[in-house]
């Protein structure tokens, strides 16, 4: 069930184990920028990715292209944990998955992921904008009766 032949362990298994540790050795070479765009399956002569969105990321784009990315990422999850309505929970959940998921795979470009970052965004971005147009109203109603006087 889980090897071919008399294999007591998949061999395939135990690569993609091996291939994130390898991805984060491949990218402390060139800490900074990485490799590149598909830095990984050219440069470790694997020819697949790294099966862990972590280690992808830093071997090709480096430590900078990873904050980067996920600043993206954890803006919208601390905006939705600051406030104060629960309705924002959905983020929470949806980006905690993203997260977690990113040990197992590679998301940082696919589409389900940019969906996912767009719908996150969209959720929270009125978070401070309630507070910006009740100042911005005073001022104007502020503004208009000295006009008047």
């Amino acid at each position: 069930m889980f090897g071919t032949g008399n294999y007591k362990i998949d061999p395939s298994t135990v690569q993609r184990t091996l291939w994130p540790r390898y991805g984060f050795n491949l990218g402390s070479k060139e800490l900074l920028f990485g490799y590149g765009a598909d830095g990984f399956s050219i440069y470790s002569g694997i020819g697949t990715y790294a099966h862990n969105n972590y280690a992808e990321v830093m071997c090709n784009f480096g430590i900078l292209g990873l904050i980067i990315f996920h600043t993206a990422v954890l803006y919208p999850f601390l905006l939705a944990i600051r406030n104060k309505d629960r309705s924002k929970n959905i983020v929470i959940i949806i980006i905690t998955f993203y997260l977690v998921k990113g040990f197992f795979g590679v998301y940082y470009s696919s589409k389900d992921a940019c969906m996912m970052l767009a719908l996150c965004l969209c959720l929270v971005k009125d978070v401070h904008l309630g507070q910006f147009i009740t100042i911005r109203e005073q001022e104007q109603n502020s503004n208009f009766c000295k006009l008047s006087i």
